[in-house]
């Protein structure tokens, strides 16, 4: 992955170095949709900034420790490199459905290496490519098999037993978890991280 310049060779303006950390022996995998720019500043660690605070607050609610979201977790995304800003200035760019297919044979190696139990799946776009049709409203609170999971895309390769768990992206410019009813939501998302880590300590 370090050495990969698919996307700049595409035209893309994709900004390195690439961003992933964890065990080779982690048991969660987390899917995000892109780097962001904290996550460079901070020397190439995913979720350095205000989202990643966030984020490991909710898996903190869940049960995981610090010293456990650096033993069992592996973070990672469907784009390594982080993809610039937006066209006006405004927030990270996502990556497009281009930039994402060539990094796709990267994550599938990933998830072939890493052969997660649980793979929580943070924002829009990683819930697209791994659960299908459906907004954020459809899927959070819920846990599927992957094999269970009745519109799942066959863009991924994965074992029909392990685990999806999909979240909002906990980025402060998405208002998503702040709606009562939403909150309801991911409350549900947490208390299901919660009983899938008990089944895997």
């Amino acid at each position: 992955m370090r050495a990969c310049r698919r996307c700049q060779e595409a035209g893309f303006p994709v900004q390195g170095p690439v961003v992933f950390a964890g065990s080779d022996r982690a048991r969660v995998m987390v899917i995000g949709q892109a780097p962001a720019a904290a996550d460079l500043r901070a020397g190439s660690i995913p979720w350095s900034g205000a989202a990643g605070r966030r984020l490991r607050s909710w898996l903190a609610q869940a049960g995981w420790t610090s010293s456990e979201l650096d033993e069992l977790f592996y973070f990672t995304a469907l784009t390594r490199c982080y993809p610039g800003r937006q066209a006006g200035g405004h927030g990270d760019r996502p990556p497009t459905a281009q930039e994402i297919a060539l990094c796709a044979p990267y994550l599938q190696q990933e998830l072939d290496l890493i052969q997660p139990r649980i793979i929580i799946l943070v924002g829009k776009l990683a819930l697209a490519y791994f659960l299908g049709p459906g907004s954020l409203s459809d899927h959070v609170g819920r846990a599927y098999r992957a094999g269970e999971a009745p519109d799942r895309p066959a863009y991924y390769r994965l074992p029909a037993d392990v685990w999806l768990v999909p979240l909002p992206h906990p980025s402060g410019a998405s208002v998503w978890p702040n709606q009562p009813a939403n909150r309801e939501k991911l409350e549900g998302a947490i208390a299901a991280l919660r009983m899938l880590r008990e089944s895997i300590v």
